[in-house]
């Protein structure tokens, strides 16, 4: 059975007429009774609250939905290494001879709902800063590493990774694994969500994609 709201005119022996409002009790007669001369009051009270609740349900969907759209938002940080500066002159031949700035262009505009941030460093000390900087930022999604010769070598950027939680993918222009045996190891790779060589600088755009989708 199904309940209506009522609002009846009852007129009682004193010519007042009263309207209960609610739902009729099963067993008859009526418990809250409103004069004639409360009625504009009670209308003004009721619409106010109607105005509120329906002013808290649109703060409610907005908020949502912002949080959805800056859930969809990320911010993902690529970071260079050492002679990473020279790419499009450094050795065309391994490394090509495109330069970095065209290629964070192209991945602007592929990545336009998203934030692609950009560091490159000489030195050792500034990249493992900058992996800290990451870590402490929570609009950071992931990082995209390339640590270039240091990938080989430094156990102190393998520190730096794992002691963040932004998840970070080794990334290598070249195959490293076709080149001198020096570059087949890398010590960063254990502290990694994963590796991705060889696809030129389009191993930048596979990456952002892996850690886009961590992010879901």
């Amino acid at each position: 059975m199904g309940c209506k709201l009522a609002l009846v005119r009852l007129v009682f022996e004193d010519d007042s007429p009263r309207f209960p409002v609610g739902i009729p009790p099963a067993g008859g007669g009526w418990t809250g009774l409103i004069h004639r001369s409360e009625v504009p009051a009670f209308a003004g009270l009721l619409w106010g609250w109607m105005v509120f609740c329906n002013f808290v349900v649109m703060v409610r969907v907005c908020y949502a939905g912002l949080s959805l759209i800056l859930l969809y938002m990320a911010k993902i940080l690529i970071i260079n290494g050492p002679n990473l500066n020279l790419l499009g002159l450094r050795e065309p031949g391994i490394y090509g001879s495109q330069s970095m700035d065209v290629a964070l262009d192209a991945l602007r505009r592929e990545f336009d709902s998203h934030e692609i941030d950009y560091f490159q460093s000489n030195h050792e000390g500034d990249l493992i800063d900058r992996l800290h900087q990451a870590g402490a930022d929570p609009d950071t999604a992931g990082v995209a590493l390339n640590a270039g010769a240091y990938t080989h070598t430094s156990l102190a950027l393998h520190d730096a990774i794992a002691a963040i939680k932004t998840p970070v993918v080794e990334v290598h222009i070249s195959n490293v694994h076709s080149r001198e045996e020096v570059r087949h190891r890398s010590m960063i790779a254990p502290a990694c969500r994963g590796v991705i060589a060889g696809f030129g600088l389009d191993s930048y755009r596979l990456a952002v994609e892996a850690l886009l989708r961590l992010t879901r």
